[in-house]
């Protein structure tokens, strides 16, 4: 039995890359002829044998990275919190509802291997959740996945869940990454935008020139820094490019690692440099917070911060 495929729809199944679907099918074409030929519009026609050896090919390539999926499954599986002995109640904001709704049947149309990693993601971070956070005093859990819109949401928090003793609330904010260096993706004008909300930078906002080529902005945004030396400045400064509310971030692979930034131990002084041939800007914080930045190739208006390496002062739990 044949059937025909583009490699738009095999990359959205295998949820990787259409460059690695075109590369397994060019190699495949090469070796294995019999197992796949081109149809009508350059689709790919593919023998249900040649399809298991695309998907047994692609065995190491899938991985469970891909961001909404990541917090679906999430907060699928923190309804496995709920039993007969619990005390407690589970909601879910409208917001999530919808979100959950749709997704599933993204999750469901996926591999049953790649199901599978982020069920195994999803089960070791509620356990990590129930050790941690959840107690006999806890009457009612709010879960609530934020849009990466919401303009005052300034630490790109992705999930919020919000545990409740009696009346009171307390916040968990997670924040999912791919890498184990990536911080954040800040688009220009909103960094323009939450600098120019401090009263000492105000009126230095418009040197950065954030309309020129990213050369200038980021050169001039590392003179910016380099002429701030007051201790309250430079910690609103971090707090804007790190991110102001504490919260936990996960990294789903290779490895499942969650660094602690609740206590994360506020700077007093900043420096600055420009590397014009790598095109970054070096921020050195120290509260051993160092950072690189640079502009998105794709998306020129978006900043691009990751740390040079991870801080040693940071707790890193491995799960």
């Amino acid at each position: 039995m044949e059937s025909k495929y583009t490699v738009k729809n095999l990359a959205k199944y295998f949820d990787c890359t259409p460059q690695t679907i075109r590369n397994y099918l060019k190699q495949i074409e090469r070796e294995k002829t019999e197992l796949v030929t081109r149809g009508k519009r350059n689709k790919y026609i593919l023998t249900e044998t040649g399809f298991q050896y695309l998907r047994q090919s692609l065995d190491d390539k899938l991985t469970c990275s891909n961001n909404f999926l990541l917090k679906f499954i999430v907060c699928n599986k923190l309804k496995s919190l709920i039993n007969k002995d619990t005390n407690y109640i589970l909601q879910y904001t409208k917001r999530t509802r919808i979100k959950q709704k749709k997704d599933l049947t993204y999750f469901e149309q996926l591999p049953t291997l790649l199901q599978k990693r982020y069920e195994k993601f999803a089960k070791k971070v509620l356990h990590w959740l129930k050790r941690k956070f959840l107690s006999p005093d806890i009457t009612k859990i709010i879960v609530d996945r934020l849009p990466k819109w919401k303009q005052d949401d300034k630490d790109n928090t992705d999930l919020r869940i919000t545990f409740y003793e009696g009346n009171h609330p307390q916040d968990l904010n997670l924040i999912i990454k791919e890498k184990l260096t990536s911080l954040q993706e800040i688009k220009v004008e909103k960094l323009e935008q939450d600098l120019e909300k401090i009263d000492q930078l105000r009126a230095n906002i418009s040197d950065l020139n954030p309309t020129a080529d990213q050369e200038i902005f980021l050169a001039n945004l590392a003179n910016l820094l380099n002429r701030t030396n007051n201790k309250r400045l430079i910690k609103k400064l971090f707090r804007v490019i790190v991110g102001a509310n504490p919260h936990y971030q996960i990294i789903a692979e290779p490895e499942i690692l969650i660094i602690n930034f609740t206590k994360i131990k506020l700077p007093t002084k900043v420096s600055a440099d420009y590397d014009q041939q790598e095109k970054k800007l070096l921020i050195d914080f120290n509260n051993n917070c160092n950072l690189t930045c640079s502009i998105d190739t794709e998306e020129s208006e978006k900043l691009i911060i990751n740390f040079q390496q991870v801080p040693p002062t940071l707790e890193l739990i491995s799960l």
